[in-house]
């Protein structure tokens, strides 16, 4: 008879238990597309004119790595034909239809500084000295319109950061920058779907 009642109370506790889990709310997942994002179906072509460059390093010029970019991974990211700007081809009158022109600017701040390091002499060993270091800060803004009636469908400014940098490595610490940026312009531009969480009260 005991080990009926004690049987018995574990059934009512279970089932109290499983109870009050389903009154509790519920978690669901859900599609929310970007609402910043370019409807892209609507164009076949990406127009690329040459980025206005700002404050970059003397005797660095990245035009070539943006153009090719631009050209090649931005174009394959989108899934989309990205000329570059031709005013022969181009220009007032001979647009191409369904076509989008992109424009901006690519800004670079660039501050030195020092810090104190731990660094070996000639016979090994620790002395503390003064290191010169950079930070570097990015700024891309962009613009895209739809050149059949000049309508703005995307504008959108971002920065990435990359602090304590070694001086007189340019190459690497802009493509380092501009790694973070376009993974960022990825993001913001298309009209992809990411998950949300959304909880559902009983």
């Amino acid at each position: 008879m005991k080990t009926t009642l004690f049987y018995s109370i574990i059934v009512i506790v279970a089932l109290l238990a499983s109870c009050s889990g389903v009154s509790g709310d519920r978690e669901v997942r859900l599609e929310i597309p970007n609402p910043q994002g370019i409807n892209l179906e609507k164009y076949d072509t990406i127009i690329y004119q040459e980025l206005t460059l700002s404050s970059m390093p003397q005797g660095f010029n990245p035009v070539g790595d943006l153009k090719n970019f631009f050209l090649g991974d931005f174009a394959k990211a989108l899934g989309k034909t990205v000329e570059a700007w031709d005013e022969s081809k181009h220009g007032e009158g001979k647009n191409p239809p369904r076509s989008l022109l992109l424009t901006g600017t690519l800004k670079l701040d660039i501050k030195e500084r020092s810090k104190i390091e731990d660094k070996k002499d000639d016979k090994g060993k620790k002395k503390r000295a003064f290191v010169g270091i950079q930070n570097w800060e990015m700024t891309l803004s962009l613009t895209i319109k739809d050149l059949s009636n000049g309508t703005v469908v995307f504008t959108q400014s971002m920065e990435e950061k990359s602090p304590d940098v070694l001086p007189n490595s340019n190459k690497f610490n802009f493509d380092n920058l501009f790694f973070k940026i376009s993974n960022q312009l990825d993001r913001k531009i298309q009209r992809v779907k990411r998950m949300e969480t959304r909880y559902l009260l009983d």
